[in-house]
């Protein structure tokens, strides 16, 4: 793993998709609050051709990456 943390990176967009659920079992006033927060966190991982990546070294996690991203964006959207 990766840092002084001893996580890896790839955890990033797995990591906004959880905290996506846990904005649903939030309040009005605090999900309006922190989602677009959420939504800016993950869409920084978006890439030119539309995808999602969130590991600099392979590029095999665009797959993933995507789909954890697109999960989290829709769960923002539908509270």
């Amino acid at each position: 793993h990766e840092s002084h943390y001893q996580i890896s990176g790839y955890f990033y967009l797995y990591g906004q998709y959880y905290a996506s659920l846990l904005l649903q079992r939030l309040g009005d006033a605090d999900r309006a609050r922190f989602a677009p927060e959420l939504e800016h966190a993950v869409l920084i991982c978006r890439q030119p051709d539309g995808s999602f990546w969130d590991y600099p070294l392979y590029s095999y996690h665009l797959a993933y990456g995507t789909a954890f991203a697109l999960l989290a964006l829709s769960s923002i959207s539908d509270p």
